[in-house]
């Protein structure tokens, strides 16, 4: 599909969002909890500190047996009234050193979760809705380690959250799946298109306007949302885009391979499984698939048989994309997250002699050199963050604000960086600072994040401070598009050249022009591609 073509697809797509069901009715029980009815049956949540919640919702039939690899099909409904009282299991997944979902190899995992005001919730209305899907690397994450209580009760919108399949069960090209008579490789993006369309069918019954839907995630889980805005599938079901370090050019190039360089991929991972066909794959536990999966690296798979037509890239510097409000940014320190994990897992710091080689291995061999000249070690504390500070610079800050720049010319985009230096750190602690490191936001809008198996640790007043303003910011940005507000310092639009991007610090949240030249982003400009 050419660029224009896929343009005209999403105009046309865009201004049909439609219902296909009528909206479920909906009644509260005020002795046995609030109860709603929703396509397959009625459904008993619970109601506490003013937020009402339905939990483990499914939204698609377990993708188990047959339906492995398939694209999600409808749930079987249900007589009695069911209880949504707790979380459903997470999907198959091998997770360490607390980050995002704990492990899982529980395949029936395609279910939801709703919070909405318990003010007014018998009366269905307009609310505005976010839909977020968790991040994890696209191999992990959970919708259960997402409170969402803040946002519902600071901005009065309704919040669902989202499990979807990953790794390689979520996310895998495989030449006799690809021949199939379905849509193949993205199953994770085929699962959340799935959600977004129950969110369309069934949210009025929370009280939620299907019109004014906005999709959001970090990390992986803002990955997809990029995935969303380019995919024509999923154009007619979200009004605005919520984007927490979602990654760079480089990445979003890696992020959709050519389908011949993902099926080559499966076909090792197949043969590693030890199965030569798909019948074999079907049948292998899923503790064997996640096992397996590790010495894989499956992230979004590309090619004209899946979801994603086109690469992200193309997609952005053409305008093949959803123009919709958007709003974006990424944390100071994004990437010292990563140099963290990897002395978790050694045990051992960074030396001033693996310098070099860590740039290597992360940004490849001819690039090393250039990149130790350009972040000399003298210039750091230690190896740790300078490492942690070219990755960041290189892999993630200056691709945000070259996304914004791709972008604003054609959508309203709000930019941040998030730059509390001494925010709390649910990991365990390492050699050196976190600072404003990857994930670290995600407790200020969602109360004690703690990445699944970490540590809850307290905001301090400042940061408490700078939390309420955050929720207000994202909640109204979902109302209107707009995330400015009365008693809000001022968050202006990001145009390109100027650079307006507003800093996220406690007591000193304030507009800074100088993103550029803190990250850096000339050199690395003149290192990747585009």
């Amino acid at each position: 599909m050419s660029p224009n073509a896929l343009v005209q697809m999403i105009r046309l797509t865009s201004a049909a969002v439609v219902l296909t069901l009528s909206a479920p009715s909906v009644s509260v029980a005020a002795a046995a909890g609030p109860t709603v009815h929703v396509t397959g049956g009625a459904l008993r949540g619970t109601s506490s500190g003013g937020v009402v919640t339905f939990r483990g919702i499914p939204y698609a039939a377990p993708p188990i047996g047959a339906l492995r690899w398939k694209p999600p099909t409808p749930p079987v409904g249900w007589r009695d009234i069911r209880d949504a009282s707790a979380f459903a299991d997470s999907c198959p997944q091998g997770t360490a050193n607390g980050v995002f979902a704990n492990p899982s190899t529980t395949e029936d995992c395609l279910y939801l979760n709703v919070s909405a005001p318990a003010d007014g919730f018998a009366q269905p209305g307009k609310r505005a809705v976010i839909v977020w899907f968790p991040g994890g690397g696209l191999v992990g994450g959970s919708s259960s380690d997402y409170d969402t209580s803040a946002l519902v009760t600071t901005g009065g919108v309704i919040v669902v959250t989202v499990n979807y399949r990953v790794g390689a069960l979520g996310f895998f090209a495989y030449p006799a799946l690809d021949t199939e008579p379905h849509e193949s490789g993205d199953y994770g993006i085929m699962d959340q298109q799935y959600a977004l369309a129950w969110v369309q069918r069934n949210i009025a019954a929370f009280g939620g306007d299907p019109a004014n839907v906005t999709i959001a995630g970090e990390s992986a889980g803002a990955l997809t949302v990029l995935a969303h805005m380019v995919a024509p599938g999923s154009v007619h079901l979200f009004a605005r885009a919520i984007m927490e370090s979602s990654g760079t050019p480089t990445l979003l190039a890696r992020a959709v391979p050519p389908i011949a360089v993902a099926e080559t991929t499966g076909s090792k991972f197949a043969a590693a499984a030890g199965c030569a066909d798909v019948d074999c794959l079907r049948g292998l536990p899923a503790d064997k698939i996640v096992a397996t999966q590790s010495a894989f690296r499956f992230g979004l798979i590309g090619g004209q048989n899946t979801p994603l037509p086109t690469g992200f890239h193309q997609a952005f510097t053409t305008g093949a994309y959803a123009h919709v409000p958007v709003l974006t940014g990424s944390n100071h320190d994004e990437w010292r997250w990563s140099v963290a994990n990897a002395e978790l897992v050694s045990g051992k710091p960074l030396t001033d002699e693996r310098y070099p080689t860590a740039l290597a291995a992360f940004y490849g061999a001819a690039a090393a050199p250039l990149i130790v000249a350009e972040y000399a070690l003298d210039a750091f504390p230690s190896p740790s963050v300078a490492l942690g500070t070219a990755e960041t610079d290189g892999y993630m800050a200056c691709g945000t604000l070259k996304l914004a720049t791709w972008i604003s010319p054609m959508v309203p985009v709000y930019e941040y960086q998030f730059d509390d230096e001494t925010v709390p750190m649910y990991m365990p602690p390492v050699s050196f600072p976190y600072g404003a490191a990857h994930t670290s936001e995600l407790q200020f809008l969602f109360p004690r994040f703690h990445g699944g198996s970490g540590s809850v640790h307290p905001l301090g007043p400042g940061e408490s401070t700078l939390s309420g303003e955050m929720l207000r910011y994202w909640t109204n940005f979902a109302k209107t598009g707009d995330p400015n507000g009365r008693s809000l310092p001022a968050w202006p639009k990001f145009v390109p050249g100027s650079q307006d991007i507003l800093s996220l610090a406690p007591a000193a949240t304030s507009v800074i022009t100088n993103f550029d030249q803190q990250h850096r982003c000339g050199f690395w400009d003149s290192l990747n591609d585009f």
